[in-house]
């Protein structure tokens, strides 16, 4: 016999009982199938929670100053922020920041918020929506301009229903122009807690603010967070020799915890998708039982006429085998149909490629040598006339 002959007959036997065979097949399908999802949908909320926490800057590290009881700790300041720039490694941007709470008087009405002035292409870094108009610029910033952008909820507060984008705000009895607004679900906030953002030289110039509240370093890579963290800390307190209190914040931490929890929801569904595999798979071994019991005859005769023990190990070995990637298949595609749905309905990315279709269909192999050597060997062991005459 040839292996065209060996796919044949198993083939045959397999499609001679083909309920018997579906349900053989159930617990690999059902196995195959959560880990399909679960790599998929894990992939997907892994991504989800990284592309969350990097709008808030996964890649940056905020420096504060931390101010004594008697207020004796010295405040950050411009010359700091430029300092850190030219002396550390792999920072992309420095973005000194100060925050100052402020009544901003409109058309309509006014608004308690606190003001952010900051420098120009922060935008980018902290990735705002913008719903009209424009942000700041670095002419806006050189030239120390009197412009604000809004978040949505506070124009619609100073400006009602009118647009708010070429109005003007007063703010401390100085005019600032409104330049652009931003919408609600950006990084500034809403309503008491919105944020709106001014030109740090503004702020510096107009309302008295020569210190800042916050520097933010920017990475190339999110790999050197920590060190970098641990470098600008060092290199503030040589600065100020000692005599400040300084301290750094990255999202490492919060990314670390992000990753856990991750793959602690992966081990657990994976823990059942393995049981169901090892369900499947005993399965598949009960049934190649029953069927070499049902095939003696079958067996003796082929044995009569020549066949070797490995030929008959091989044959039911394939049977094997053959249910179980077949068990594999259909576990891929319900796995995919499962993922798709699951995704669609939660909102996050399909995140499926070839790897995990081939790891399934090489688990699905290994169940099916595993499981299917015993019965095979049972039948390779049958003596010719004792199976004849069992049969």
């Amino acid at each position: 016999m040839n292996k065209a002959d060996y796919l044949r007959m198993a083939f045959f036997n397999i499609k001679s009982n083909p309920v018997r065979t579906l349900l053989t097949m159930l617990g690999i399908i059902i196995g195959t199938a959560c880990l399909i999802a679960v790599y998929a949908l894990g992939r997907g909320g892994e991504w989800r929670i990284r592309d969350e926490l990097q709008k808030f800057g996964i890649q940056r590290v905020w420096v504060y100053s931390c101010i004594d009881q008697n207020d004796q700790a010295p405040a950050l300041t411009m010359e700091d922020a430029s300092y850190l720039e030219q002396t550390l490694k792999g920072v992309e941007s420095v973005q000194p920041t100060a925050y100052l709470q402020a009544g901003l008087k409109g058309v309509v009405g006014n608004a308690q918020v606190q003001l952010r002035g900051c420098t120009w292409g922060i935008e980018q870094e902290e990735g705002f929506k913008l719903l009209s108009g424009r942000t700041l610029s670095f002419r806006d910033a050189q030239e120390a301009r009197s412009v604000i952008v809004l978040p949505q909820a506070v124009a619609r507060q100073l400006f009602g229903e009118q647009q708010a984008v070429g109005q003007s705000v007063g703010i401390s009895g100085i005019e600032f122009r409104v330049i652009g607004v931003l919408q609600d679900d950006s990084a500034l906030g809403s309503g008491s807690t919105a944020r709106c953002m001014i030109p740090l030289t503004t702020m510096q110039r107009y309302l008295g603010r020569t210190t800042i509240d916050e520097i933010a370093l920017t990475l190339d890579s999110g790999d050197a967070v920590e060190p970098v963290a641990q470098v600008a800390q060092q290199l503030l307190d040589q600065r100020y020799q000692g005599q400040g209190y300084f301290r750094t914040v990255t999202l490492s931490k919060e990314t670390q915890l992000a990753s856990n929890i991750v793959l602690v929801f992966l081990l657990i569904i994976a823990s059942v998708a393995a049981l169901s595999l090892l369900v499947g798979g005993i399965g598949v071994m009960n049934i190649m039982l029953v069927t070499v019991r049902e095939r003696r005859q079958e067996i003796g005769v082929r044995k009569a006429l020549g066949a070797t023990r490995r030929q008959i190990l091989a044959q039911f070995l394939l049977e094997s085998v053959l249910i179980a990637l077949g068990g594999g298949l259909g576990g891929m595609l319900l796995g995919t149909g499962l993922t798709l749905i699951a995704a669609s309905a939660i909102g996050l990315p399909v995140m499926l490629d070839g790897t995990v279709y081939l790891a399934a269909a090489g688990f699905s192999a290994i169940v099916g040598v595993f499981f299917g050597t015993y019965p095979a060997r049972q039948a390779a062991r049958l003596e010719p006339i004792a199976a004849l005459r069992q049969g």
